[in-house]
């Protein structure tokens, strides 16, 4: 990688599905999938090779992964996990209200943006959190999407904001949500 050469892992567990989600962090690149459904992987692999370093053992099923100044936050059911990126070790967790659908963090590394899907607020959306990434501490929630279409499909931060997608039936909508008051604006057409 960034010679020119492409690399590929061996194989690592995980169920078939959405497949493993993957993040670099530290030196290392790190891919995580669920193994059943109590319990997912962790893979540390190495950033020019991709052999397998270490891994670790994540409770419950992975269901995002992002890279932060802070470490590496893994989404597991309603936890969101921060894992020291060097060692793997998990230096701390919060517990949100719902299971995490997607996390994404800005680029600056101070914010992450986390989509779950339960519980229904105003106008059938679900909730949408913007969380302190060196703490973890919740700094707003909101609602978005639509709880009877999967709430929030995909989340993309910048550091001014989140740019989400979310089903409407047949088709889909995108939109950006200020960090300053997480309150949708409308793109001119």
């Amino acid at each position: 990688p960034g010679q020119g050469v492409t690399a590929t892992s061996d194989h690592l567990a995980g169920r078939s599905g959405a497949g493993p989600k993957i993040a670099f962090a530290g030196d290392a690149v790190w891919v995580v999938g669920s193994v059943s459904g109590r319990s997912s992987v962790a893979y540390r692999l190495d950033a020019t090779s991709l052999a397998v370093r270490s891994k670790i053992t994540i409770p419950g099923v992975a269901t995002a992964i992002a890279t932060a100044s802070s470490g590496l936050w893994i989404a597991s059911g309603h936890e969101l996990l921060r894992l020291d990126p060097w060692s793997g070790a998990i230096l701390s967790q919060v517990t949100l209200s719902g299971r995490v659908t997607d996390l994404a963090s800005n680029p600056a590394g101070d914010r992450l943006y986390a989509s779950t899907d339960a519980p229904k607020m105003g106008e059938g959306s679900l909730p949408l959190y913007e969380l302190d990434a060196w703490n973890g501490a919740v700094l707003r929630r909101v609602g978005a999407g639509t709880a009877d279409l999967g709430g929030v499909g995909s989340l993309e931060a910048t550091n001014a904001g989140v740019w989400l997608s979310a089903a409407t039936g047949m088709m889909g909508y995108v939109a950006f949500l200020p960090a300053s008051n997480l309150h949708a604006r409308h793109l001119p057409e």
